[in-house]
């Protein structure tokens, strides 16, 4: 999806309009505010955007997730912890609570609360616990 804003040298940000961006807040460079005509595209994609975050958001937090999207991190799981689900064995049906969700890494699998325990995300982490340290 195209920008509709710009950031100018100063960091300020500003509609990108007409091509270039609008060097004083909505005053485009080839005309006044009424010819930006980005600001209606602007307006709509914003309200679009505080549509589905509401009025309480954390852009920290949506930050960190779109950079775990982009690096293959971030997944949406069918269902949480506390969530029922149903297994079936070819003649009956079972009824289950999720418990816990698991990373499986082929040859041995964990829970989030391994991490940091008995799991590391950084080999120097791992070989301080293994020596009894503080990481």
């Amino acid at each position: 999806m195209e920008r509709l804003t710009e950031r100018n040298k100063n960091g300020l940000s500003m509609a990108a309009c007409c091509g270039k961006a609008c060097e004083y807040n909505y005053v485009c460079e080839v005309g006044g505010f009424g010819e930006c005509r980005g600001m209606d595209d602007i307006i709509d994609r914003l309200a679009d955007i505080e549509d589905i975050l509401g009025d309480d958001y954390n852009l920290d937090l949506l930050r960190e997730l779109v950079q775990a999207d982009r690096d293959g991190r971030c997944v949406v799981l069918p269902c949480k912890v506390g969530d029922k689900v149903f297994q079936q064995n070819g003649v009956d049906i079972f009824e289950n609570q999720v418990k816990k969700i698991i990373y499986d890494c082929g040859h041995f699998a964990f829970d989030e609360e391994t991490i940091g325990e008995r799991v590391f995300l950084i080999r120097e982490s791992a070989e301080a616990a293994l020596k009894g340290e503080q990481a």
